[in-house]
């Protein structure tokens, strides 16, 4: 009987290997697409970063300036913040 069966191993095989290429390929698809997605996620994230930064440094100026107006005295340190945003290069490119 093992004789009369001894010609399907050779397909069986075949099959085998097949079915598992094609699970090893399809997994590593959906990986790449996963990477790919991450990717336009984090470059969005990056473009939202960059546009609080510069709201931050927006509101930091316009209220030094009126602090400055209504209590010429006082002393803030929002120039000290509006320095650090521009020297340590926070809304340049990113990383």
């Amino acid at each position: 009987m093992w004789e009369q069966l001894d010609f399907l191993w050779g397909p069986i095989i075949l099959m085998i290997v097949t079915g598992s290429s094609a699970y090893v390929l399809n997994f590593f698809k959906s990986k790449k697409n996963e990477i790919s997605e991450n990717k336009k996620n984090i470059d969005s994230l990056h473009r939202d970063i960059k546009q609080i930064k510069r709201l931050l440094l927006i509101m930091a100026k316009i209220t030094d300036k009126e602090v400055d107006k209504l209590h010429p005295g006082t002393e803030t340190n929002f120039e000290e913040l509006v320095q650090d945003l521009l020297s340590k290069d926070i809304l340049g490119s990113k990383p």
